[in-house]
């Protein structure tokens, strides 16, 4: 069986999620193992519930940014005030999504 990760760490609606529920509902169709990372599982039970998705809590800063941007113009702007604006947190981050990539998605030794 094949499997695929979708990501959503940063927005805070359902608009970033519905797009997706056509595209999840073919690849599970076909047989697909789909996994849906999110900071928000409440929101992935809402638009995905009933296609067997399998569901796993995205990493994501809490703390506010050292130097937040008021005004976002740009995604480096965005990407500064969720956690890239500091180089421990972001290499936290990016260790917790390397680990939970590497233990849920990939297929297992047999």
């Amino acid at each position: 069986m094949s499997r695929i990760l979708f990501t959503w760490e940063l927005g805070r609606g359902l608009g970033h999620l519905l797009p997706h529920r056509r595209t999840v509902e073919v690849l599970r169709e076909r047989g697909w193992e789909v996994f849906f990372a999110s900071r928000n599982l409440q929101a992935m039970e809402k638009v995905f519930g009933g296609l067997g998705v399998r569901y796993l809590q995205a990493p994501f800063k809490c703390s506010p940014p050292t130097y937040p941007i008021e005004k976002t113009v740009t995604f480096a702007h965005i990407l500064n005030n969720v956690g890239f604006d500091h180089l421990g947190e972001l290499t936290s981050l990016a260790h917790t999504w390397r680990n939970a990539q590497s233990r849920q998605v990939h297929p297992r030794p047999r």
